[in-house]
């Protein structure tokens, strides 16, 4: 084979950040990029010519083959997600783990013949998926802190002497106030924790002891405190050694118009609430970025969000649907489908799948897979749905082709003018057509408990056997036999037969063709 000019096509794929490599539909490998190289230690002159089976025999799993397959017969893409294959190709990273990836096999066009070539292309989402992870994580621990600082929060609403202040605000800092904000008392863990130390602040007022901006923040709460005798708190920040650190200031109204300032160190929540933040907007992102349809339903069947793929799927704007009954936005079948899933998730809380729903769109009738899931709030509660749909028109169109394929096949081997014959290694007989028991002079139901070895009478059955144990599947085979029927006469025959192999079985097809009147001629 030219692999030059195989490397001339696919050489651009060594530039690329991805994974790259070419089989052909007999799984010899005939390009591997550098980054494979780099990400197995495979080099290309260690596995160009070499089955990929070989070197990865978890590939030769049904699971695999069958999506190999499906890419060369019907020459579409198909996609191996990171979430139900964790990795193709076992590569390892620099720290002994293995590399989560995203597989994409897509057929591409040989440039020697043409045959149709499977490009496997692997996108390493090792970090992407760690990310998330520590997102979720950061989102996990903010709602944790909140939560706890709230029950916090509720406590000290309770409490109103001084001495229960000072016990619940114990970790924290607090200074003790007068009605001018004159520092009076102090209670700290550490003293790197001040911003200047007790001797500039005690007797000073804490207006005056912080910068201007702080200072006025903490004279408005004094005021409010006066003024309504109830709690006020602020925020701030000040530049401390260790860099800015931001402080959460409750003022507590206490007997004889003082006060007292329990100070918290908020820095690690503000950075929690921070990542949060970022961590949904890149989730906004990635919903309104994905190739499927998602959307939030209540139990009333009203439509909350849609993302751009299902405004794109329905030709309506967010205007258009949000605010939606499930009734008003698709035909009466198909809402009533849907109703009853939505509900069945409702009362159930389990997920529940749909297969091929069909939809009717601007573009036409679609058909669908779709997920109901429950969203739940922090007591369980399921507060409404997440419906994910992924449009499968393009699989089921291919699958509908492939049945009339394999229809007027069977029509064709039906009606055929020579006798078909399926066995398996030892001769044991799986299907015939028609013609291939009229010959014999059988009925379909007599023959199917007969073998292949009780009619050819030239070859003796061990030859038989070991000829087909030897067939190499595409590589058909032919021999001249003797085939004898029921009522005993016999005629000569062409037989081609050729190794078939499914779900790990492996068997004989044969084409018979009686050749007395050609012999005769002859």
């Amino acid at each position: 084979m030219d692999y030059s000019l195989i490397n001339e096509k696919f050489g651009v794929l060594d530039f690329v950040s991805l994974g790259a490599c070419v089989i052909r539909q007999d799984f010899m490998t005939v390009f591997w990029n550098r980054r494979l190289e780099e990400w197995t230690g495979i080099s290309r002159d260690e596995i160009v010519g070499k089955k990929l089976t070989e070197q990865y025999p978890r590939l030769s799993e049904e699971k695999y083959l069958n999506r190999f397959r499906q890419v060369f017969k019907s020459e579409s893409t198909v996609i191996l997600s990171y979430q139900l294959h964790k990795y193709i190709l076992p590569c390892l990273m620099p720290d002994g783990n293995m590399r989560l990836q995203q597989t994409t096999l897509s057929p591409v066009k040989s440039p020697v013949d043409d045959d149709v070539w499977l490009l496997m292309s692997i996108e390493d989402v090792t970090d992407h998926v760690r990310r998330i992870e520590q997102y979720r994580q950061v989102h996990h621990q903010a709602l944790k802190e909140i939560e706890e600082r709230t029950r916090a929060e509720e406590k000290l609403f309770q409490k109103t002497s001084e001495l229960q202040a000072i016990f619940l605000a114990f970790p924290d800092l607090y200074y003790r106030l007068d009605s001018d904000g004159k520092i009076l008392d102090y209670n700290i863990g550490q003293l790197s924790h001040l911003y200047v130390l007790p001797e500039a602040f005690i007797g000073k007022r804490i207006q005056d002891v912080f910068p201007p901006e702080v200072g006025h923040k903490y004279n408005r709460a004094i005021q409010q405190v006066l003024q309504t005798d109830s709690l006020f708190g602020i925020e701030y920040s000040l530049p401390m050694k260790n860099g800015e650190r931001h402080y959460e200031a409750r003022i507590v109204p206490l007997h004889h118009k003082h006060m007292i300032a329990i100070v918290r160190d908020i820095t690690e929540r503000k950075l929690a609430e921070e990542a949060l933040r970022n961590s949904e907007e890149r989730y906004r992102i990635l919903v309104e970025s994905a190739a499927d349809a998602i959307f939030t339903v209540n139990n009333s069947g009203v439509l909350l969000s849609a993302n751009q793929a299902a405004l794109r799927a329905m030709g309506k704007t967010q205007q258009d649907m949000k605010g939606k009954r499930i009734h008003e936005l698709f035909t009466r079948d198909v809402a009533e489908k849907l109703m009853q899933t939505i509900n069945s998730v409702f009362m159930t809380g389990n997920p529940s799948y749909t297969s091929k729903l069909p939809i009717q769109t601007p573009a036409g009738k679609r058909w669908y897979n779709l997920i109901i899931s429950p969203i739940r709030d922090k007591n369980r509660e399921i507060i409404h749905v997440l419906g994910i749909a992924r449009n499968v028109t393009e699989n089921i169109k291919a699958e509908e082709a492939l049945q009339q394929s394999e229809e007027r096949f069977r029509l064709l081997v039906e009606h055929a003018w020579d006798s078909f014959y399926l066995h398996d290694l030892e001769g044991n007989f799986i299907d015939a057509n028609q013609r291939g028991c009229d010959s014999l002079g059988y009925k379909r139901e007599e023959l199917l408990n007969l073998n292949y070895c009780d009619f050819e009478i030239r070859f003796e059955p061990e030859k038989l056997q070991e000829m087909w144990k030897n067939a190499v599947p595409g590589v058909p085979q032919t021999i001249r036999g003797e085939f004898r029927r029921k009522d005993k006469s016999t005629f000569p025959v062409e037989v081609h037969f050729g190794l078939i192999e499914h779900n790990n079985k492996s068997y004989i097809l044969s084409l018979a063709r009686d050749i007395s009147e050609r012999d005769a001629f002859t």
